[in-house]
C-alpha cells in the first residue's frame, strides 16, 4: 500500500480545498494509505466538516502568523516519522516542506497549482517554487490546460514535465439535483459563487448588475461565498440601491440546492484556473456567463452552454446577462450538462492515483 501526505496551508472554503476533499472521499483505500496535514489551525468551517465525515486523518497544525520556525522543525519530524511514498502540495505549503523533503525524501514529490503560474506565485515565493521544481525533485500538476501553459513559460519547464490533470465535479449527486421548472415569468434569478476576495471582482459584478437592472427590472442576484471584503460589498450594495435585488447570505452548505433555484451562473474574476463553481453550475444545468480567465473557456463554450466576456468589462457582463432569453437559458443549460459529463471527479481521481502508482513503482 503506497502512502500518501497531502499538506495543504488551511481547509478554508476554495478550489484546492474541495479537491482535497475530494481526494479524501474517493481516492481508493485499498492501494493508498493517505494522511492529510493541515498547517493552520481548525476554523469550524464546512469542508473542515465534510472532510472529518471522510474519516480520512487529518492534523491540523496551528501555524503561527508569518514565518513559523517552530512548524518547519515540527513538519521535518513528522514526516520522517510518517515515510510517506508520495508527498502532495497544493497553494503557498512548499516553503515550509522543504527542509522535511531532504529528511523524509518522498519518492513521488507533487505540487498541484490551482490558479495561473504568476498569480500563484510571486517574489519570495515564485524562487521557491523555481527551487522546489529544479533542486527538490518536485513535479507541477496543472488544474487545466491555460494553467499547464503558463506552468511551462514561467518556469522553462518542457511540456513532459508539468502533468495536466482537469478539475473534476461530483457529477451523478449534482445531477440528482432537480432542476427548477424555468418560468417565462420574473424574476429572472443570478447566482455566482466564490471567496469575497479581490480577484473574483465581486464589485465589477455588482456594477455589471445595476446597469443591467437599469434596463430590465425582474433581475435578482445571489453572492454565495465568506471573506475580507463582505464589509465592502455590503456598502456597495446599499449605496447602489440594490439591497431588495442582491442577496449576500453567510456560508450555504448546500451549494447544489442554492444553484437549482437559479436561472444563471455568473462569474466575474479576474485570472482563474479551473474554478469548480463553473464546473457545479453546469453539472446543475445552468447556463454561465464569465469573464474569459484561465481554463473558463475549456467549460464555456461561446454562444452554445454561455457567453464569454473580456475581463473587467462591467457593460459587457451585463449586455451578456440581458443576452439569454428564457428559452436560450435553458438551450444552454442542457449543453452545460452535456459538456460537463466528461468532468466527473471520479475521473480525476483515477488520474492522480496512476500519477501516485507511476512516480513510486
Amino acid at each position: 500500500m503506497k502512502r500518501v501526505c497531502i499538506v495543504i496551508p488551511s481547509m478554508g472554503v476554495g478550489g484546492a480545498q474541495k479537491l482535497v476533499l475530494q481526494l479524501a472521499r474517493y481516492l481508493d483505500r485499498e492501494r493508498f494509505d493517505l494522511q492529510i496535514l493541515c498547517l493552520s489551525g481548525r476554523t469550524g468551517g464546512p469542508f473542515e466538516e465534510a472532510l472529518d465525515q471522510t474519516g480520512i486523518p487529518a492534523a491540523y497544525l496551528g501555524k503561527r502568523p508569518g514565518p513559523d520556525v517552530r512548524l518547519l522543525l515540527s513538519l521535518c519530524g513528522m514526516l520522517k516519522s510518517m515515510k510517506p511514498d508520495v508527498l502532495h502540495t497544493h497553494l503557498h505549503a512548499v516553503p515550509y516542506l522543504l527542509p522535511a523533503v531532504l529528511a523524509a525524501r518522498p519518492k513521488l514529490r507533487l505540487h498541484t497549482v490551482h490558479s495561473m503560474a504568476q498569480k500563484e506565485a510571486a517574489g519570495p515565493l515564485r524562487l521557491i517554487m523555481h527551487m522546489a521544481y529544479r533542486l527538490f525533485g518536485f513535479r507541477p500538476v496543472a488544474v487545466g490546460r491555460d494553467v499547464s501553459e503558463s506552468i511551462g513559460r514561467l518556469y522553462r519547464l518542457p511540456p513532459k514535465d508539468v502533468v495536466c490533470i482537469p478539475n473534476g465535479v461530483e457529477i451523478n449527486a449534482l445531477h440528482r439535483v432537480e432542476r427548477e421548472t424555468d418560468k417565462r415569468s420574473s424574476p429572472v434569478r443570478l447566482v455566482t459563487v466564490g471567496a469575497l476576495y479581490g480577484p473574483k471582482n465581486h464589485l465589477m459584478l455588482l456594477d455589471a448588475f445595476e446597469l443591467a437592472c437599469a434596463r430590465r427590472c425582474d433581475l435578482t442576484l445571489t453572492i454565495l461565498g465568506e471573506g475580507v471584503l463582505r464589509p465592502n460589498l455590503e456598502a456597495r450594495i446599499q449605496s447602489g440601491g440594490l439591497a431588495s435585488k442582491v442577496f449576500l447570505p453567510s456560508i450555504v452548505r448546500d451549494v447544489g440546492a442554492a444553484l437549482t433555484r437559479s436561472d444563471l451562473f455568473v462569474l466575474s474574476s479576474n485570472y482563474e484556473g479551473m474554478p469548480f463553481c463553473v464546473l457545479e453550475a453546469m453539472a446543475c444545468g445552468l447556463p454561465v456567463v464569465s469573464t474569459d480567465v484561465g481554463g473558463v473557456s475549456q467549460l464555456v463554450q461561446e454562444g452554445k452552454n454561455g457567453r464569454l466576456v473580456p475581463v473587467g468589462d462591467a457593460k459587457a457582463l451585463a449586455d451578456a446577462i440581458l443576452s439569454l432569453d428564457c428559452r436560450t437559458r435553458r438551450r444552454m443549460g442542457k449543453a452545460s450538462r452535456s459538456i460537463v459529463s466528461g468532468y466527473d471527479i471520479r475521473k480525476t481521481v483515477r488520474a492522480y492515483e496512476k500519477l501516485y502508482e507511476e512516480g513510486t513503482a
